[in-house]
C-alpha cells in the first residue's frame, strides 16, 4: 500500500485574508532543517483587544468560544489555554498555520532568561513562554533544551 498523499493550498508560512484551507485541519511534515516529523494546524487568528499580528515564536492560545481560532493576547483567553506556536506573521483576523505537534523549535519567545530543563508554559505576557516556576498554576507544554542568555528564543522541545 502506497502513503498517504494531499495537496496543500497554502505553503506553511501561509498568511491567509480569508481561509484557504479547513479552518482545524492537521498538517504532518518533515523538517529538514531538525530532521525530524512536526505536526501543524490551520487556524484562525485573532489580534486580541489590541488588534496585534502573530509573529514568529509567539505562544498562541485557544480562544474558548471558537474553535481553532487563536490569540497570543492573555487577557482575551484563559491563561493555559495553550493552543500552538507561531511559525511566522500571521495579520489579525488573518488565517496560517501554527505548530501543534510534539518536536524541536528554536523560535519560542520567552518571558525571562534561564537554564536548561526548565518546563514552559504560556506566560501572562501576551506571546511568551514562561518557566513552569513562574507559572505553577499553568499546564506546561514544552522544556528547554538547553540554557539560555536571551529570551529571543531557546532551543525548545514541545510535548503537546
Amino acid at each position: 500500500m502506497a502513503g498517504l498523499s494531499h495537496t496543500w493550498r497554502t505553503k506553511l508560512l501561509a498568511n491567509d485574508s480569508s481561509a484557504k484551507e479547513q479552518v482545524g485541519i492537521l498538517r504532518s511534515e518533515y523538517d529538514t532543517a531538525d530532521s525530524a516529523m512536526k505536526t501543524y494546524r490551520y487556524i484562525a487568528y485573532d489580534g486580541g483587544t489590541v488588534g496585534q499580528n502573530a509573529y514568529i515564536g509567539h505562544v498562541l492560545l485557544s480562544i474558548g468560544s471558537t474553535p481553532y481560532c487563536v490569540t497570543v493576547d492573555a487577557s482575551d483567553t484563559t491563561i493555559g489555554a495553550y493552543a500552538g506556536i507561531a511559525i511566522g506573521t500571521i495579520t489579525a483576523g488573518y488565517n496560517g498555520w501554527i505548530q501543534v505537534g510534539p518536536g524541536f523549535n528554536s523560535n519560542i519567545l520567552l518571558a525571562s532568561v534561564g537554564g536548561a530543563n526548565e518546563v514552559l508554559t504560556p506566560s501572562t505576557t501576551d506571546g511568551l513562554a514562561a518557566t513552569a516556576v513562574a507559572q505553577l498554576d499553568v499546564a506546561p507544554f514544552g522544556i528547554t533544551l538547553a540554557a539560555y542568555a536571551t529570551t529571543a528564543s531557546a532551543v525548545n522541545w514541545l510535548f503537546r
